[in-house]
């Protein structure tokens, strides 16, 4: 049994279809799985064992988009799939497919995007997956180790997480989404001072850290710099797997709305997630309600100040109420 899924997303939209693909397995375990997808699709769902062959990449960039849809046409044509579970509804995507797909409909009520995707694989499913839908290669928590022991972090330091970053965020031209998607690097700065501080007074083995691609480590930089330290820019280089362990390790994570944030709520790791615009019940942490605390740009004062309306001090409340919920 051949089974089609498509979705072309960045890695968050890509995190949420994983409940879903989670119930496609259980209801078919023996069906081979196929996908059309982007490259964060691709890096992904190797994760749940879909193999590479059966993974075909769509770039949705202007230069590639031709041939690249030359290639699903033809790869729809030619392979006989039984089903196919289509996870976009966007019209150039639904007319790649024939009648017989299932396509998820546009949203009538605000819903969350990951519940939506699993009721069309089940539309009777009674109890939604919603912990530990990510998995990842836990042998490379020897490694991740050996990077957190540089900075004097053992396996009982406080460990809490800061992704100040996301995908896009340093192309030009995207004003109105950097207000909605980047808290102010100075607040993480001043936020990493504030929680050493406390952890200073309290006697607590806390540390701060941030894990971040070439193209960020800039801004990690300047948070570092400023944070007089605190805030420790690990000493990595790009691997997702190991990201992934030490996302899974971490104690809190704060981050605004982006996959990372996805990739932390797919682990059950505790959040503390910053939004501005978009809807938390529509794109929030899907996990367990008390594992995460959403701070809102629309609950303050000044809204129309992007995610920079969101103190530094509603964020270190905020981080001390679920660690306190989360440590002990």
């Amino acid at each position: 049994m051949n089974i089609l899924l498509l979705r072309v997303g960045r890695l968050g939209d890509m995190i949420m279809i994983l409940p879903a693909i989670r119930e496609i397995i259980r209801l078919y375990p023996e069906a081979q799985l196929h996908a059309i997808t982007s490259a964060d699709g691709v890096r992904l769902l190797k994760t749940v064992g879909i193999s590479t062959q059966n993974l075909l990449l769509y770039r949705n960039h202007i230069i590639y988009r031709l041939i690249d849809t030359y290639k699903v046409k033809r790869y729809i044509k030619t392979t006989k799939f039984d089903k196919i579970f289509c996870f976009e509804s966007k019209k150039r995507t639904v007319s790649w497919l024939p009648n017989r797909a299932t396509v998820i409909k546009n949203q009538l009520k605000l819903e969350h995007y990951a519940t939506r995707c699993l009721k069309l694989i089940n539309p009777s499913l009674e109890q939604l997956h919603q912990d530990n839908y990510l998995s990842f290669n836990a042998e490379k928590i020897i490694a991740l180790n050996a990077i957190l022991n540089t900075q004097q972090i053992t396996g009982k330091t406080i460990l809490i997480g800061l992704h100040p970053t996301y995908s896009g965020f340093d192309k030009w031209g995207r004003k109105k989404e950097k207000r909605h998607r980047l808290w102010p690097w100075q607040n993480f700065a001043e936020l990493s001072i504030r929680l050493a501080e406390h952890a200073a007074k309290q006697g607590l083995d806390l540390k701060i850290v941030m894990d971040l691609l070439p193209n960020e480590r800039e801004i990690g930089l300047k948070i570092q710099q400023a944070s007089q330290n605190n805030a420790i820019l690990l000493p990595t280089e790009p691997d997702f797997q190991r990201y992934l362990c030490l996302i899974h390790r971490l104690n809190i994570l704060i981050a605004p709305n982006t996959g990372v944030m996805h990739l932390a709520a797919a682990l059950n790791t505790p959040v503390v997630a910053l939004f501005s615009e978009l809807h938390p019940d529509d794109c929030g942490p899907y996990m367990p309600k008390e594992k995460f605390t959403v701070l809102r740009a629309e609950d303050t004062p000044n809204p129309a100040a992007g995610l920079a309306a969101i103190s530094v001090t509603q964020v270190f409340e905020s981080t001390m109420q679920l660690l306190e919920k989360s440590v002990i």
